[in-house]
């Protein structure tokens, strides 16, 4: 994952994550961290040995996760949002369903409408939030990158990393990616608040708040690579 400072949040969500025995590597890049920030959330997990904090530029963002997620030598690689609580039994369930599909899998996701977008965020045909109960495993057109997993083998995530040249977009790019690739995406079947969000504060910096209204380099690229449209 990566972070930008939120308090610490990104203890909470490092152990949250912790508490599913098959974490073997929890990488986090740190944004802008500071040398006291990095020590706080050392502290908060306890310096635990699975974990590596990275200080990072925010060359791509959030999005910089990628960029370590190929020196790993797991079978699978969770890509994670350091906003999220995530349950125990996640990761299990998670890899349960990538076993069954042989395929990305994520809790949150989109059909695009046909039509030509113009505004990618409220392009959605049907949305399938992570934090809303959904009772069917579906297929989708864009997935959301904080809450998916996948088996290394079926991606190249360095050829991931090259392809993104917009920041913050790891949804888009990896959809992408997956989508030349002919994997489908899958969002699988969860319950109400199977995973907790950070309550918004002021200062936070969240993609989404930032680009709902200013998202023409998103729109551009899913009529262009998405839908067809030129």
């Amino acid at each position: 994952m990566a972070s930008l400072w939120r308090n610490g949040h990104l203890a909470k969500t490092i152990n949250s994550l912790l508490k599913n025995p098959e974490v073997k590597t929890i990488t986090a890049i740190c944004n802008y961290y500071n040398n006291e920030q990095i020590k706080i959330i050392n502290e908060n997990i306890h310096h635990n040995s699975k974990v590596k904090l990275i200080k990072g530029n925010n060359l791509k963002g959030c999005d910089e996760r990628f960029k370590y997620s190929k020196k790993g030598t797991a079978r699978y690689i969770a890509v994670c949002d350091d906003d999220i609580i995530y349950p125990e039994g996640y990761l299990k369930k998670m890899i349960k369903a990538a076993n069954k599909y042989k395929t990305i899998i994520s809790l949150h996701g989109r059909t695009l409408k046909k039509e030509r977008a113009t505004n990618f965020y409220e392009h959605a045909d049907k949305m399938y939030h992570c934090r809303k109960e959904l009772n069917q495993d579906v297929e989708v057109d864009v997935l959301g990158a904080g809450v998916c997993l996948f088996e290394r083998s079926i991606l190249n995530i360095d050829n991931l990393y090259r392809l993104i040249k917009y920041p913050n977009m790891g949804d888009i790019y990896l959809s992408y990616y997956a989508k030349v690739k002919g994997l489908k995406m899958i969002v699988i079947q969860h319950p109400k608040e199977y995973v907790q969000a950070k309550p918004v504060e002021d200062g936070d910096n969240y993609i989404y708040a930032r680009h709902r209204f200013d998202c023409q380099i998103q729109t551009d690229f899913i009529n262009e690579l998405f839908l067809g449209y030129e």
